[in-house]
């Protein structure tokens, strides 16, 4: 145990007990814990630990823990040296996130923080994983869970496609701009840093109006080796024919005032090493609103610009720096396609909603992953069991689930027009309340639901998946009456205690039955019996 006692042994318990904890902020939520500071007796700063669990936390920023894992160790260390405090946390994604704990002492017994009581509770959880979101084609029943995106409607397959590569011809095709007063500039290299707006521009696309891109992407070669971590956003242009850029101008801010795409695709790029090339991530989205316009034209110019939302950079060849390294544009698409409907299945893990509570609101939100029309209409079911297992890919594993009774239509969905604006499913209050009142239900088990076509129509709607963006996987959110949970419950809680007096620990020597208590260190060893006592377990 490195210095033994003086770090006091925890004991964990996981257990189904008694109806959720309360989730309101109490007291005076304006003090801030400002550390060493002496406050009025009886008065406790309230301080709430908002947890970035987003996508960008998988960053590793060259360091052997990810920004998660570090953030946790971070979080224990703050936690095991601060006293005297109300400490609370709250998970955030993109948007929003939850309550996990509520406001409370931080050393108050877990028990008396859950008899606070509460009017109701909001549950936020989002798909995270790769086997809690899943597409099943009707014909056939085959299941994809690696999908980039999810088509909520049909699953559209090519039946011929066509690759169209070209790589800037000019400097004219390169431009940089520099934020802090609109100069274009050029060389032989475009750097992708925190300081510029970049724009690459790519000639004579050949590709027919309503074609249906399949994959798009720009392939960087690197000038120069970087490794920092950053996030380099795309949009397109939004122009059915792009022009050239001004090769050098003062102020003409011919980038930045260029009208952009509602699409756009955020990258984190990997370590560069000079002369490889680095595809970018699927830009599909920008490329399907560039060629949706109504006067896009084969041969047309696109154009595509690119600003740095990090700390690092990425350098990579102009033209003029080499127009054999210069930026490559590829795209897949398809002008003959054909349709197979399919189900989307949506699996969130941890709903913490005690057995038979009343439910009062419930809906899944979806980020678009393109822009998306059409008249469509949609059924949504639960999947009637206890705690839902994980998807596979073996063959029907969606349909062969038992569907609630419940169920919800999405009738005349309304056309998905922006990519970053979250759409919002109808009121599903009925089907998580049939789960929830299931006599084997208990809370943070999870629940799934089923997505898929009702008669008419089949207007393409294409969300984003765990896969492709965790920030922006589909979200379920659930509110409950938290007084309305019988006593005794079911919902899945942990209790915790720690050793508290010099008699709960204690260390045996085998050979003598000495027995050893109040010293410094704990040892484990083969000549040993140690023993552990951890008082007022509410279990």
């Amino acid at each position: 145990m490195g210095n033994g006692r003086f770090y006091a042994l925890v004991l964990a318990i996981a257990l189904g007990a008694v109806s959720g904890l309360p989730v309101q902020l109490k007291a005076d939520d304006t003090e801030i814990y400002l550390g060493d500071v002496t406050v009025s007796a009886g008065v406790r700063p309230n301080v709430l630990f908002i947890l970035d669990t987003s996508g960008s936390m998988s960053g590793m920023d060259g360091m052997s823990q990810d920004r998660l894992d570090r953030m946790k160790d971070a979080l224990h260390a703050i936690l095991d040296d601060v006293n005297n405090i109300n400490v609370g946390l709250m998970r955030f994604t993109d948007p929003g996130g939850p309550i996990l704990f509520p406001v409370a002492y931080i050393d108050e017994d877990v028990s008396v923080v859950a008899a606070g009581g509460s009017s109701g509770a909001d549950i936020n959880v989002q798909v995270n994983a790769s086997s809690d979101d899943a597409e099943e084609q009707v014909s056939g029943g085959a299941v994809d869970l690696l999908g980039e995106q999810l088509d909520l409607i049909t699953s559209t397959a090519a039946v011929s496609s066509t690759l169209v590569a070209r790589q800037v011809t000019s400097q004219s095709s390169n431009a940089e701009e520099r934020l802090s007063d609109g100069d274009i500039i050029t060389g032989v290299r475009i750097d992708m840093n925190p300081d510029q707006t970049n724009a690459v521009r790519f000639e004579a696309i050949n590709i027919p109006p309503a074609a249906l891109i399949l994959d798009a992407r720009i392939v960087f070669t690197a000038r120069n080796s970087d490794s920092s971590s950053t996030a380099l956003t795309f949009y397109g242009h939004l122009d059915a024919d792009a022009s050239p850029f001004s090769t050098s101008c003062s102020s003409c801010y011919d980038v930045s005032g260029r009208t952009k795409t509602s699409a756009s695709v955020t990258w984190n790029p990997g370590s560069w090493s000079t002369n490889n090339e680095y595809p970018s991530d699927d830009l599909t989205p920008i490329v399907q609103e560039i060629v949706d316009q109504p006067s896009w034209a084969s041969g047309n110019a696109m154009a595509f610009i690119q600003t740095n939302g990090g700390s690092g950079q990425r350098r990579a060849y102009t033209h003029d720096g080499s127009s054999s390294r210069a930026a490559k544009l590829e795209i897949t698409y398809a002008t003959s396609v054909s349709s197979d409907d399919q189900v989307v299945g949506l699996r969130f893990q941890g709903i913490g909603i005690p057995q038979g509570a009343t439910v009062t609101s419930a809906v899944i939100e979806f980020w678009p992953a393109a822009v998306s029309s059409g008249l469509t209409n949609i059924r949504i079911h639960g999947e009637d069991t206890d705690d839902a297992v994980p998807f596979s890919g073996s063959v029907n594993n969606l349909s062969a689930r038992t569907k609630t009774t419940a169920n919800v239509d999405w009738n005349a969905v309304p056309p998905w027009d922006d990519v970053n604006i979250v759409q919002q499913s109808p009121d599903l209050t009925g089907i998580v309340q049939e789960i929830v009142n299931r006599g084997g239900w208990c809370g943070d088990n999870a629940m799934a639901f089923m997505i898929e076509l009702n008669g008419v129509g089949g207007g393409p709607r294409i969300a984003e998946s765990f896969d492709n963006d965790p920030s922006r996987a589909p979200i379920l959110r659930v509110n409950y009456d938290e007084s309305s949970a019988a006593p005794g419950a079911c919902i899945n809680q942990w209790v915790q205690r720690q050793v508290e007096v010099s008699d709960d620990d204690a260390e045996e020597t085998i050979s003598s039955g000495s027995v050893s208590i109040g010293g410094s260190s704990f040892d484990m060893r083969s000549t040993q019996v140690n023993g552990l006592r951890f008082q007022n377990l509410p279990i």
